[in-house]
């Protein structure tokens, strides 16, 4: 009888139905509610974590699935919470396949909607060894399962992580790509697991290009559905020393009672984030009527300036979704009603990339708060402006300048275009991108520099474009804040003809300031608001130097600087 009991205990396998909450445990089967035989029932939101023995990483492998397509979810997280980085969402037959964590816990969010439910799934529980990062690959050709010469296969979900050698970074460049258009994807990260920043989605004929990462890692995810398929890919593989900039970190407005600031009739540029937790998680206890999910929330609030029928246009490249409430007497109290938001005003949950809120009849002073979802969970940039039924405005002073610009030149110099800017304060400036174009169309990136951050003393950026094209080249700056935002700077145009042009930096200068022309230097002084010159120099025709400041005192001067082209006087500060 001892010895039965005993067969019997070491028999035994757990089974877990959801039951929420966190399971530390290194066996067993994961089932949805409905167990290994009854389908899930409608109207869940359950969370259920699993954690891992010392030193290992969990994993779950699917061995079924199957939920309503598009209106029941599995969330996977890689971490203790629903709040650690996502590796993936997944509905209808998508089988997560084989999923494991790269630390100690994984948890799985299960949500259902209120109607039609399915057979669910099973997923058997172990503790594995965490993955080692894989050998630098440097060189060869990326394929999909297809090949060279053949078409990828239907229900494919696999993950592919090429890493560089110390010091690098990745990069992968596309050479063809074609995919069933909406039902097959590839996503690309910025990182070593699925689990790190998403760098794009891509699907049907919408090539990458070339991808390159921040860090030594890029991890590619390939889904397809169940049927169709196509040629797929090929890619080549390299690693380089110039690495992409990093990506922003988490945007902070995921929360209502942090909303930020927007005037719909200055138009916001946003970058919507991929992989975040849904806003029904941050902030369960919102109504938020029509949206079954809410993935990557962004929220702001608006103040109404003058009244009538409020029309905001929300535009992205892919399927995003909103919810607007109010009106609220002001800021204080929409933060304070921040988890008890009641029916919004307007709402869509449609699958469109363009989307339009509407509130009639908005009186001056009121505050509404906007709530932007981005449910195609792709990295993708959307626009905030006012439509064109709009009578309604909303006040822009409450929306601080990120940046601001002072100055924007470029000179040409031995037919290579020097390009400087000069900032006067900065608020949670990430970097700027420099962009050309040959007819103010078309535009491409030609340098990446990075910001100060928040700063409140001016900054000095220059870069040159080494390869003009003949002719007149046109330039603009994107500037990128910290959570995404981008605003644009006014075009300059800058001939690939020699003209006289004098470039002095930094201005306003400390103890040293730089001179360039792209016409030789003769002679440079520096004359006071009295006229006395306190700075005189002769040269031996150069293009550039750089003078000594320190004896002077802070204040206004005129730089006169003599080339052999003629004479130019640049106004210049002093301070110390």
């Amino acid at each position: 009888m001892i010895a039965l009991l005993c067969v019997s205990y070491v028999g035994y396998s757990q089974v877990y139905n959801s039951p929420g909450g966190t399971i530390n445990t290194c066996s067993g089967t994961f089932y949805d509610t409905g167990g290994p035989s009854n389908p899930y029932l409608d109207g869940q939101n359950i969370t259920t974590t699993f954690c891992s023995n010392a030193g290992n990483c969990v994993q779950l492998a699917f061995t079924s699935f199957a939920l309503e397509n598009n209106f029941d979810f599995i969330y996977i997280y890689d971490g203790p919470n629903a709040a650690s980085p996502l590796i993936g969402q997944y509905t209808g037959g998508n089988s997560p396949g084989t999923v494991v964590s790269t630390t100690g816990c994984i948890t799985v969010r299960f949500t259902s909607d209120g109607s039609v439910t399915a057979a669910g799934w099973a997923a058997s529980i172990s503790c594995v060894a965490c993955p080692p990062p894989p050998p630098p690959v440097c060189s060869g050709t990326f394929f999909d399962s297809g090949g060279s010469g053949g078409d990828y296969g239907n229900s494919e979900n696999t993950t592919t992580t090429f890493c560089a050698n110390p010091g690098e970074c990745m990069e992968l460049s596309f050479t063809s790509f074609a995919l069933e258009n909406g039902f097959d994807n590839l996503y690309i990260y910025d990182g070593p697991s699925a689990a790190s920043p998403l760098i794009g989605q891509y699907t049907g004929t919408a090539s990458p290009g070339v991808v390159t990462s921040s860090s030594g890692c890029m991890t590619i995810v390939f889904t397809s559905d169940g049927s169709v398929t196509a040629a797929g890919w090929a890619a080549n593989i390299a690693c380089v020393t110039t690495c992409a900039p990093p990506p922003p970190p988490p945007p902070t407005n995921v929360n209502c009672d942090i909303p930020d600031p927007i005037c719909s009739g200055s138009p916001i540029v946003f970058t919507a984030q991929a992989n975040g937790t849904d806003a029904d998680i941050v902030n369960p206890g919102n109504n938020y009527n029509c949206l079954f999910t809410s993935p990557n929330p962004s929220w702001y609030y608006l103040e109404i300036a003058s009244g009538g029928n409020l029309a905001i246009d929300i535009t992205a490249g892919s399927d995003v979704d909103f919810a607007i409430w109010g009106p609220f007497t002001n800021l204080a109290n929409a933060v304070a009603n921040c988890n008890s938001y009641g029916v919004s005003e307007d709402c869509s949950y449609s699958t469109s990339a363009t989307e339009q809120a509407n509130v009639n009849g908005v009186v001056a002073g009121e505050v509404y708060v906007l709530l932007v979802t981005n449910y195609a969970n792709t990295v993708q940039t959307i626009t905030l402006t006012d439509a064109g039924t709009n009578t309604a405005t909303t006040d822009c002073t409450i929306v601080p300048l990120s940046v601001e610009l002072t100055d924007f030149n470029g000179v040409n110099v031995d037919n290579e275009i020097l390009l400087s800017w000069t900032t006067a304060s900065e608020q949670n400036n990430s970097h700027f991108v420099v962009e050309r174009s040959s007819d103010a169309s078309i535009w491409s990136a030609i340098a990446v520099e990075n910001g100060a951050g928040t700063t409140t003393s001016s900054q000095y950026y220059s870069t040159v474009d080494r390869n003009p094209s003949n002719g007149d080249n046109y330039y603009r700056l994107k500037q990128f804040d910290f959570d995404g935002k981008m605003t644009i700077s006014d075009i300059i145009s800058v001939s690939s003809s020699l003209i006289n042009k004098v470039i002095v930096y930094p201005n306003p200068a400390n103890d040293r300031v730089s001179v360039i022309s792209n016409h030789e230097i003769i002679a440079i002084s520096v004359v006071d608001i009295r006229g006395t010159v306190v700075y005189s120099e002769n040269f031996n025709k150069v293009n550039s130097t750089s003078i000594e400041l320190s004896d002077l005192n802070g204040g206004l001067y005129y730089l006169q600087t003599e080339t052999t082209s003629g004479k130019t006087t640049e106004r210049i500060v002093v301070q110390h």
